[in-house]
């Protein structure tokens, strides 16, 4: 999920995650970086997706973020985005 969102092309930086979901255990979230100079258009994602990945594998929510917190070694920083979505 992840390398597709990062084939779009005003995506800088993708991280997909699992949060707590109360009727299927865990749900599938993205949060996706912008491009310098440029702007998601979060209904053209949608779409983007939907004609890249299988429907189920959709994350059920995305987030735009100014950055997408990693470490310098590029692994991601899980709860730093977890606080930055304001998820538990």
């Amino acid at each position: 999920i992840e390398n597709v969102l990062n084939q779009y092309p005003d995506v800088q930086d993708a991280a997909v995650i699992g949060i707590n979901d109360a009727e299927w255990g865990q749900a599938v979230i993205a949060a996706v970086e912008p491009k310098a100079n440029t702007k998601i258009d979060e209904k053209d994602l949608q779409s983007f997706l939907k004609n890249h990945i299988a429907s189920y594998k959709i994350p059920k929510r995305i987030f735009i973020v100014d950055a997408v917190p990693r470490t310098d070694l590029g692994k991601l920083r899980r709860k730093e985005l977890l606080d930055i979505l304001k998820i538990d």
